[in-house]
């Protein structure tokens, strides 16, 4: 038997897919009370214990003990494997989109928007002056920002 240091990342993987005890008991075989003691680090695991959760839960057993040794929650993880699977431009997106989250998580968004002088708007008025020309990266730059300011649009709209 090993030591049961697994528990609390079973339970994070069990929530972050929106799975109740009695859910992930069904996938398992595990009782309900079998999978709370497990969660809980009352009963300790074994091979086949950890094998069959790592499955219940599309993960390996050796990413479950990375996450149970390291910082890393399961929500870190669950990011970093759609991550691999995006295009680049893609990957971008997110990447803008996670800025502006930040930025609100830190209140700035205001002040964001403030001095980019409804940037959509300001490139929008100005995208047929004939004497500007935009270099590849501005370009990409300008369309990636859009994108992020669209994303966020809409989810404000939700």
């Amino acid at each position: 038997m090993a030591q049961n240091i697994l528990g609390p990342i079973i339970k994070q993987l069990r929530m972050q897919k929106h799975l109740t005890q009695r859910d992930l008991s069904q996938v398992t075989g595990f009782s309900q009370n079998t999978i709370s003691n497990h969660e809980n680090q009352n009963r300790s695991l074994d091979e086949e214990d950890i094998s069959t959760y790592a499955n219940a839960l599309g993960t390996t057993p050796q990413r479950m003990f990375d996450l149970a040794t390291t910082d890393e929650s399961a929500t870190d993880v669950e990011i970093t494997e759609i991550l691999k699977q995006l295009n680049d431009h893609q990957k971008q997106r997110v990447i803008n989109f996670a800025k502006i989250q930040l930025a609100e998580q830190q209140n700035k968004i205001t002040e964001i928007r403030e001095k980019s002088m409804n940037l959509p708007d300001t490139l929008a008025a100005h995208a047929d002056d004939p004497r500007r020309t935009y270099s590849d990266k501005e370009l990409a730059d300008i369309n990636n920002y859009l994108d992020a300011w669209i994303d966020h649009e809409e989810n404000k709209k939700k």
